[in-house]
């Protein structure tokens, strides 16, 4: 997995992926419209996404800066840093859902 952003991103473009995400959110077994609170967990997804492809946090800035001074090993450790970086900051943006 080498994008969690890009591939949530991907999720967020199919509209079969939002529809079944939409069904699966309210528990309900109809294709009809969706309801406002499957519009706004929907927006807050794709605010999630976004803030995953954000490259504006320095220490994952300084990481990737390093990473092809690295060997393999080291750089595989840092891919594990970045993703544990990026991951924290999901944290933090599910504290309002």
């Amino acid at each position: 997995m080498d994008n969690i952003g890009d591939k949530i991103s991907e999720i967020l473009k199919n509209p079969d992926a939002m529809s079944q995400i939409s069904q699966m959110m309210s528990g309900a077994q109809s294709t009809g419209a969706p309801s406002g609170d499957d519009l706004e967990m929907t927006r807050k997804i794709s605010q999630i996404a976004s803030k995953m492809n954000d490259r504006s946090d320095p220490k994952i800035n300084l990481l990737y800066a390093l990473k092809p001074y690295m060997n393999t090993t080291r750089a595989q450790h840092i891919d594990k840093a970045i993703k544990m970086l990026k991951l924290t900051q999901m944290t933090e943006l599910f504290k309002d859902l």
